[in-house]
């Protein structure tokens, strides 16, 4: 079926049982350039009609997902308790993708059903759709899949460090990242809490609810647990919910449907009308856009660290990263063939460096015989399981 089918084959009926019926176009937002005095009655209209569709979208929230069948239309097609008015086609094959994703999520974040229905995947959906800054960045991030420390070192042990560029730590995984201890990285954390509060406070959050997420923040960077019992009982449901969540899903977007509904009861409870800014998908967006732009920030400081952020300290960290090739590379000399140790190695790593100083003589040396190193290494220690030894294992080299 075409976009709205629907509604168009219902306008077509109409416009078919009348005998006199025109069609005329009419300027939307004519009140941005006109008074409304001034506008014809049919501009009137268009502008009353933009006014209660905004209404609507703000006092709504797109809650009422089920569309009634329009009459003359005749098929509809609805999955899980929602109307698909377009692209059915996609819709359909996203479905079949569905539970399998859902399995893969709840077995990598360990939800049980329950807690993971009670995720705002809708929120998420639209905060993945609608950020603005790196895509390759934000998709890494939310799957754990950063290029830091640890997994590098899974990739290529020898190449690569598992150490903190910042503050050096043997360790450095996706928690260390939000969490490292370097001052430069505790002022990125005290920048990513005043900015989400601001954020909050545009927005018209609960004050109860931008300290939940203020505590959230100090915890998480204090790899402490997180406490409940300072925050009033209208909030607890919220804090059970994201606890069972994790406090770390914060970063990730995902949070539990409890920040909608309390939101919406404080709103209630302060006489205050809710609307798309402070209630909502929006709402939800504004804040989590918040969070990764800084995560994003601290991503390439923490890059600058490991990489140099002009040319002479990238030629240092360059160098610094060749030297540690080296030094991986000359660990593996007393396993590699006898001819080997002698033909491609110096005395030491040490001496290998000072004797060639320069950082294309040591990227050249690498390019050249680590690939011969490795395979030297395997030839040796397939030798020795087959149970044979080499001539050189009996006669020294000459």
């Amino acid at each position: 079926m075409e976009p709205s089918w629907d509604i168009i084959q219902a306008v077509v009926r109409l416009q078919k049982r009348f005998e006199h019926f025109s069609i005329a176009h009419v300027k939307g937002h004519r009140d941005r350039e006109v008074r409304p005095e001034d506008l014809t009655i049919q501009e009137q209209m268009n502008v009353e009609a933009d006014r209660l569709a905004g209404e609507f979208q703000d006092e709504s929230n797109h809650k009422d997902d089920l569309v009634p069948l329009i009459e003359g239309c005749g098929a509809q097609l609805s999955i899980n308790g929602r109307t698909i008015i377009s692209h059915q086609r996609r819709h359909t094959r996203q479905m079949r993708k569905t539970q399998w994703l859902r399995e893969c999520l709840q077995r990598k974040l360990q939800l049980s059903d329950d807690t993971f229905d009670d995720i705002d995947w809708e929120s998420h959906k639209s905060c993945v759709v609608n950020f603005k800054g790196q895509r390759s960045f934000l998709i890494k991030f939310l799957h754990d899949q950063l290029p830091v420390g640890t997994r590098l070192h899974l990739y290529d042990p020898n190449r690569y460090n598992s150490a903190c560029p910042s503050c050096e730590e043997a360790m450095e995984d996706p928690d260390h990242l939000l969490q490292c201890p370097h001052p430069d990285r505790q002022k990125w954390q005290r920048m990513l809490q005043v900015s989400v509060r601001k954020i909050c406070e545009k927005h018209n959050t609960d004050e109860v609810l931008i300290d939940i997420i203020d505590k959230a923040f100090d915890c998480w960077f204090m790899d402490i647990p997180f406490t409940a019992h300072e925050f009033p009982e209208a909030f607890q449901p919220l804090i059970q919910s994201q606890t069972s969540i994790g406090w770390k899903q914060l970063f990730y977007g995902r949070l539990s449907n409890e920040w909608q509904r309390s939101q919406l009861r404080s709103l209630n409870r302060r006489n205050v009308v809710p609307n798309h800014n402070n209630h909502g998908t929006a709402w939800i967006r504004a804040i989590v856009h918040t969070i990764w732009e800084h995560v994003y920030n601290n991503w390439t400081a923490r890059n600058a660290d490991k990489h140099g952020f002009d040319e002479e300290t990238r030629r240092a960290a360059k160098l610094e990263e060749t030297k540690r090739i080296i030094e991986n590379l000359y660990d593996l000399k007393d396993r590699c063939l006898r001819a080997d140790q002698t033909s491609i190695f110096h005395a030491n790593a040490q001496d290998h460096v000072e004797r060639e100083p320069r950082l294309n003589q040591q990227q050249a040396w690498i390019e050249t015989y680590e690939p011969i190193i490795l395979n030297s290494v395997y030839q040796r220690d397939l030798n020795r399981s087959r149970g044979d030894r080499m001539i050189d294992d009996y006669f020294p080299p000459l």
